[in-house]
C-alpha cells in the first residue's frame, strides 16, 4: 500500500476489506508503541488478497518506542511527542470512519483498551523470546511495560482516533 492508493472512492471500495477497522486499530498501536514510521507519505502496510478481500499487514516498527534504543531511559514524554503526520490524516482513515460510522467508531474504543490490556498480561513471555542479540535488557523490558502500562495513557490511547475523525 502507497500513498497512491491510501483511499476509498465509494462503499465497494470500503467492502473490499475483510476488516476495514483494522486500519484504525493499527493507527492507534502506533500511537501507544510510540511507532515513528508508519506515516501518510510511508504507511508500511502491505495488502493480502484473499478470495474474501484485502488484509491490511503492517510491517515496519524498526521505529517503534519513539526512535529509542536505550530502553532504560524511556519516558511517556518521548513516546507521546506531537504527530502532524499520522496514517489517521488520510483520506483512507477519513473514509473509513464516514462508511462505519460514529456509533461503531465509539464502540472501538473498549476493544482497543481491552486489547492493550490483553497484550500486557503477555508482554513478558513476549520479552522473553526476544533473541539474546537484540540488545533488550532486563531493565530495559522492564521500562517498556512500565511505559505501556500506564492506565491513564492507555484510556487516552484507547480513543485517540476520534480526534482525527473531524
Amino acid at each position: 500500500m502507497d500513498v497512491y492508493n491510501l483511499n476509498l472512492k465509494n462503499k465497494y471500495d470500503f467492502n473490499r476489506y475483510t476488516n476495514p477497522l483494522d486500519f484504525i486499530k493499527i493507527a492507534v498501536f502506533d500511537k501507544w508503541i510510540g511507532n515513528m514510521d508508519r506515516r501518510k507519505g510511508n504507511p508500511n502496510l502491505l495488502l493480502r488478497a484473499s478470495a474474501d478481500g484485502f488484509t491490511f499487514i503492517p510491517i515496519d516498527h524498526t521505529q517503534a518506542f519513539a526512535c529509542q534504543d536505550n530502553y532504560k531511559n524511556l519516558k511517556l514524554s518521548i513516546m507521546d511527542r506531537a504527530d502532524n503526520n499520522s496514517i489517521m490524516l488520510t483520506p483512507m482513515y477519513k473514509s473509513i470512519c464516514n462508511f462505519v460510522g460514529i456509533e461503531e467508531l465509539k464502540n472501538l474504543s473498549s476493544e482497543i483498551l481491552s486489547n492493550i490490556n490483553d497484550t500486557l498480561t503477555v508482554l513478558d513471555d513476549v520479552f522473553d523470546c526476544v533473541p539474546k542479540n537484540f540488545g533488550l535488557s532486563k531493565s530495559g523490558s522492564r521500562k517498556i511495560k512500565e511505559v505501556l502500562s500506564d492506565q491513564e495513557r492507555n484510556k487516552a490511547i484507547s480513543n485517540i482516533y476520534l480526534k482525527y475523525y473531524r
